[in-house]
């Protein structure tokens, strides 16, 4: 013998649509009873009709007590034999004494999935008598636990959807904890409007600060920003200065060397076809640093001529062994 009890689901379905009853009984017990499930003849859907025992204000469907409904997910918790091994753990006890029986009244209890028609969506919408999403604000889903479909209300709407008019909008403005609003809510149909009160900013849905501090933020950052970039351009500038000078002295000194090399040169062409051996032994070539140094750097005021060959500086030489100037040309 088994030691799990097989249960037969029940499967709620429907094939014809009735209108909903006026002045029907909605509850048994502790428990809401919402169409399209329903009591009374004429207040239910067909295949939806349940029975209330007054005595013991218990549901049932058929044998099965029920204890909870819910409409929107389409389930229905019952009380039935046991087939969850998850529920139940075995005891050899349970074989031979009613001890587990008597506890639980030889039932666990159950949720049931349950569904509208045997069709989906698409082809139920077809037939517009038997189609039982009846509010204009609802919508229709394709079940997912075996056939038929189930209704449900449109975002921004909550209600019965298989009722005329059941779906009715939410006040969103009354429930800031599940819709939260920092500044003035306004209710729209299926939906809400939430903005930040005069002269205040930010996100209304997280926080809402008055502007001037936003201002005085942002005007703190543009000048935070206006000095970064002002003294980067600033650094830019003088390092840019430095670099310029530094090029331009080194062009200077290259041609300066180009120059003394030329002249250099010319001299020695000269002395080679000089006759004048005796005035070529009395001359003395100097380097440039000595020229340098001579002229006061090649200074303009130190220039007494000029020819095809460049300036004429005239410069004063100091020798170590006299410590006397001399002039040089």
């Amino acid at each position: 013998m088994s030691r799990k009890l097989l249960l037969l689901l029940l499967l709620l379905t429907a094939t014809a649509a009735m209108a909903f009853g006026q002045n029907c009984i909605r509850r048994c017990g502790n428990i809401d009873v919402p169409y399209p499930f329903g009591i009374e003849p004429g207040c239910y859907r067909d295949g939806f009709d349940l029975s209330c025992n007054v005595t013991e204000s218990k549901l049932y469907a058929g044998n099965i007590e029920i204890i909870g409904m819910d409409v929107l997910n389409g389930q229905a918790r019952v009380f039935a034999f046991l087939v969850d091994g998850s529920w139940y753990s075995f005891r050899t006890t349970d074989l031979n004494e009613t001890d587990f029986y008597d506890r639980n009244d030889g039932r666990v209890p159950m949720v049931l999935d349950w569904s509208i028609g045997d069709v989906g969506c698409e082809e139920a919408r077809q037939n517009s008598t038997s189609y039982a999403c009846r509010s204009n604000n609802s919508r229709c889903l394709n079940a997912t636990n075996g056939i038929g479909y189930l209704c449900n209300c449109s975002s921004g709407y909550q209600g019965n959807p298989y009722v005329e008019g059941g779906c009715e909008d939410i006040d969103e403005c009354t429930d800031r904890n599940t819709y939260p609003c920092h500044g003035s809510c306004t209710n729209l149909p299926g939906s809400y409007l939430c903005a930040c009160p005069k002269g205040m900013r930010g996100n209304p849905h997280e926080e809402c600060f008055p502007s001037s501090e936003r201002s005085s933020l942002h005007a703190e950052t543009i000048i935070a920003a206006t000095v970064s970039v002002g003294g980067g351009s600033v650094l830019l500038l003088v390092a840019t200065v430095a670099l310029w000078r530094v090029v331009k002295q080194r062009t200077v000194q290259k041609r300066k060397e180009k120059f003394y090399q030329q002249n250099l040169e010319l001299l020695r062409k000269e002395q080679s076809s000089s006759s004048d051996v005796a005035l070529i032994e009395r001359m003395k070539m100097y380097e440039l640093e000595e020229l340098d140094k001579a002229t006061n750097h090649f200074d303009k005021t130190r220039i007494i001529g000029g020819g095809g060959h460049g300036h004429v500086y005239k410069g004063i030489l100091l020798h170590s062994f006299s410590d006397q100037p001399q002039e040089c040309g």
